[in-house]
């Protein structure tokens, strides 16, 4: 199965359906099945994003790092300048695409978070090869 690493508190986010962008600096031509995969350390840029969403009621505070948190579908890669000129987005994904100019979305659809998270240890910024566990039910 292909995984995408993910930083905390935007792997959360992406797994939970309440993004469904996720920037990298390079396009891919793979569209399919992906694990959603939160790195293993978590920014201070994401701490204090992580910190006002639990703050405001948005989400608890529970934020694995270093785990297979969901898993979705890669439908779609665009270029970020095209999204903010002509898509139709959210106040929330619209900030956070003009915070990384020259930049691709990734867009992930039909999210599930796994009601257990699964440890690894891992991953990068773009597309690699997870083996789940035998006892993986992929919730799709």
């Amino acid at each position: 199965m292909k995984a995408l690493t993910i930083l905390q508190p935007w792997a959360r986010l992406v797994a939970g359906g309440d993004l469904r962008f996720v920037t990298r600096a390079s396009a891919v031509d793979y569209r399919g099945g992906v694990a959603i995969h939160a790195a293993d350390r978590m920014t201070p840029a994401g701490g204090r994003l992580a910190g006002e969403m639990v703050f405001a009621g948005e989400l608890d505070d529970h934020f694995p790092l270093g785990a297979i948190v969901g898993v979705g579908v890669l439908v779609e890669v665009h270029e970020t300048r095209y999204l903010l000129d002509f898509g139709d987005l959210p106040a929330r994904e619209r900030r956070w695409l003009e915070s990384i100019p020259g930049t691709y979305a990734w867009e992930i659809a039909e999210t599930k978070p796994l009601a257990r998270e699964i440890a690894h240890r891992g991953g990068g910024p773009n597309l690699w090869d997870w083996t789940p566990p035998p006892t993986f039910e992929d919730p799709q």
